[in-house]
């Protein structure tokens, strides 16, 4: 898909224009998410739909692009400049509010203070498992330097919570985090793209994957004919119509909730079902509560079902209902509901499995992709791309496992955790691209995998606080994963013409201005305002980290804690983890908590083999694999039914109109979506304007 100029030419990607409003976007998303939910209380991103980035492009194709066109052209974006900027912009949604960050600077600080000067944590000398020169200050909090450094971060520099200067944050401290953690997030930022440049080929073209949020994306700057102003999809009665009556609703909502006095009813979104539980026990019993309390209406969710394969949408709908079933079956068999750890082991098998089979699909592809990155075969220009990123892969793999080590891992932890790494963030970002849910979270955390699965004396104490380290801020929060978004935007910009090794090179380039600017926004706001003002006060800043210590503490209590040497160099240290000291005797003793924990492992893995299995062979089977990677999740048991009456629409238009008119009524689903994209935008605005007049931000939570 390409644009034209009058003589004839193909118009260009990268122009200064298009560079500057995909600058503009890494600056407002990965800089100014942090702010919205202190001043607007309305989060910018939330999910891989990003409300935030989704709503910059629609001003831009709104009123930026056609004022341009008619008054000054050469200011107005092409489609393919467009393209460039939405991926440059999506780059920074790794880095914003729910990203990497949300951990790594709360997590560095906070592990002084509240974990060294815990009560376990000094019974079991826990402090001796970190690598201080990780933590900010080298992890002292002694002298009127180290008290500064933490508390100012805490509670902020300024007691009337004004914003400080940028020369009063104690930047030089964060130093040696920065070197550590900050390589790490950036190592592991390169992975996923050279995951992305290895797998894209064959998503796109052999396995032919829809990649239902670029048709949302890409539905903002496609127009019918090249000289209107307007997107096609701005020309549509039916999407105006559906998108202002969301916006209707949303305002109407948000003023009930700004005068509560009034006596006003908001327009009912979510319907209790709360008599589910009382008239069928079972609910209760299997730990399903959560799922059937109430339905919940989400406008953005229903249109995005539409767009989907009518077995995905209709398995995500039903995974509820369908995980009632097996949990009931547990309950029965056992006299008891599954618990969150059982759970995770189980959804550790699914992304295996899956995992598995994606390899296994494209075995010939990857494994032909790898040999000429060693430099057997030759390389046409259309691997390029492929080869470029398997080459890029082995590179960045080594170094994640070299950096693990440095941060404490032996050398087969450090594997074992880069493996977790690739094995995760594919299958989520399959999930995105196939599935289009936007809204994940992380399915279960390294630490509670190796802890149940192998216990603590196998794993070994230093690895496994380790892994809790890592695994807080590489998979504390998945909900803007980097790795989707950079897919959602590699294949937009492949849609619209642009080579991918070039869209490639703008991504590194866009990951190392997007990380800068996010952890210098994330510093300047807490030491402006402290962790509580800066909308932190319930974060859980030892996630991942609690796990690790709960099975320290157990082995401490067993007498099995083995303590690790004092006096060590960096370098020492590195030496010692590479060689894997204590190995055998570690293997000897490995054994799960209890057997549960194999039994759920081995059934994710065998229920996704044989869905997947059901599903190549019999064109009837109705269920997708990715149910069971999200079941009994937090977004899955609220998104179920949304799915499922998106579901209901397509499959009652289809079947009373045909294929015809399932096409003729996607610009009102298209304005369900966006109506939510601009309502939360217009509600963000209007916090960032009562704070500039007020200095106040607002009290409405919405």
């Amino acid at each position: 898909m390409e644009e034209r100029t009058d003589n004839g030419k193909t118009k260009r990607a990268f122009t200064i224009k298009a560079v500057a409003a995909g600058l503009i976007g890494i600056f407002l998303i990965a800089g100014g998410s942090k702010f919205a939910p202190t001043l607007a209380k309305q989060d910018l991103l939330v999910h891989q739909l990003g409300i935030g980035i989704y709503f910059y492009f629609f001003v831009i194709c709104l009123f930026w692009n056609p004022l341009c066109t008619r008054f000054i052209p050469a200011l107005a974006l092409n489609i393919k400049e467009l393209a460039l900027a939405m991926i440059m912009t999506f780059t920074a949604g790794g880095f914003a509010w729910y990203g990497w960050m949300k951990q790594f600077a709360t997590q560095m600080i906070m592990i002084t203070p509240k974990g060294i000067e815990n009560t376990n944590w000094k019974l079991y000398h826990i402090d001796r498992y970190l690598n201080m020169d990780a933590l900010p200050n080298g992890g002292s909090s002694a002298g009127p330097e180290g008290k500064r450094i933490i508390g100012d971060f805490i509670n902020g520099i300024d007691p009337y919570k004004n914003w400080v200067s940028l020369s009063k944050i104690p930047f030089a401290a964060w130093e040696k985090p920065l070197l550590y953690w900050g390589s790490l997030i950036l190592i592991v930022a390169l992975l996923s793209v050279a995951m992305l440049l290895l797998v894209h080929r064959q998503w796109v073209r052999n396995e032919k994957l829809t990649y239902p949020l670029v048709s949302v994306a890409e539905s903002l700057f496609v127009k019918e004919q090249p000289t209107h102003c307007f997107a096609a999809i701005f020309r549509s009665k039916m999407f105006w119509i559906a998108f202002g009556l969301v916006i209707f609703i949303h305002a109407y909502n948000y003023w009930v909730a700004a005068n509560q006095t009034i006596g006003m009813r908001p327009i009912p979104l979510t319907f209790p079902l709360s008599g589910l539980s009382q008239t069928f026990p079972i609910i209760r019993q299997a730990g399903c509560d959560g799922i059937f309390a109430a339905a919940k209406l989400s406008f953005l969710l229903i249109a995005l079902a539409y767009f989907l394969a009518p077995s995905l949408s209709l398995s995500i709908g039903l995974n509820g209902l369908i995980y009632l079933i097996f949990a009931a079956q547990v309950y029965e068999t056992t006299g008891s509901a599954p618990i969150d750890s059982e759970l995770q082991v189980f959804r550790a098998g699914a992304y295996l499995a899956f995992f598995i089979m994606l390899i296994f699909l494209g075995r010939h592809y990857y494994g032909s992709m790898f040999l000429k990155a060693l430099f057997i075969g030759k390389v046409s220009d259309e691997d390029k791309p492929a080869v470029f990123g398997a080459r890029l892969f082995i590179l960045t793999a080594l170094a994640t496992v070299f950096l693990l080590t440095l941060l404490g891992m032996d050398l087969i932890m450090a594997v074992a955790m880069t493996m977790i790494v690739i094995i995760m963030y594919t299958i989520f970002t399959r999930i995105v691209c196939e599935a289009g849910i936007p809204i994940m979270v992380t399915p279960f955390m390294p630490t509670t995998f190796f802890a149940k699965m192998f216990g603590g004396v196998g794993v070994g104490p230093q690895n496994l606080f380790a892994a809790g380290q890592s695994s807080g801020i590489l998979f504390g929060d998945m909900k803007q994963l980097l790795m989707p978004y950079l897919a959602t935007g590699f294949r937009l910009c492949d849609r619209m013409g642009i080579r991918l090794r070039r869209i490639a090179m703008i991504s590194i380039f866009s990951i190392f201005i997007a990380f800068f600017v996010a952890f210098g926004m994330h510093l300047w706001q807490y030491y402006s305002m402290g962790i509580s003002d800066a909308g932190s006060k319930n974060w859980n800043w030892g996630v991942g980290l609690n796990e690790a210590v709960n099975e320290i503490n157990r082995l401490g209590r067993n007498e099995q804690l083995t303590e690790p040497e004092e006096g060590l160099s960096v370098t020492q240290k590195l030496v010692k983890n590479l060689r894997c000291e204590g190995l055998a005797e570690r293997i000897s003793q490995v054994e799960p908590e209890k057997i549960n924990y194999y039994v759920f492992f081995l059934l994710g893995l065998g229920i996704v083999f044989l869905t997947g299995f059901l599903r190549t062979r019999f064109l009837w089977w109705p269920f997708h694999a990715v149910l069971f990677c999200i079941w009994n999740t937090v977004p899955a048991n609220w998104m179920w039914f949304s799915f499922l009456f998106g579901w209901f629409l397509r499959t009652l238009i289809v079947r009373l109109g045909g294929e015809k008119n399932y096409i003729k009524m996607k610009p009102i689903f298209l304005g369900l979506i966006f109506g939510e994209v601009g309502a939360s935008g217009l509600i963000l605005l209007y916090g960032v304007i009562y704070y500039l007049v007020t200095k106040t931000p607002v009290n409405i939570t919405y």
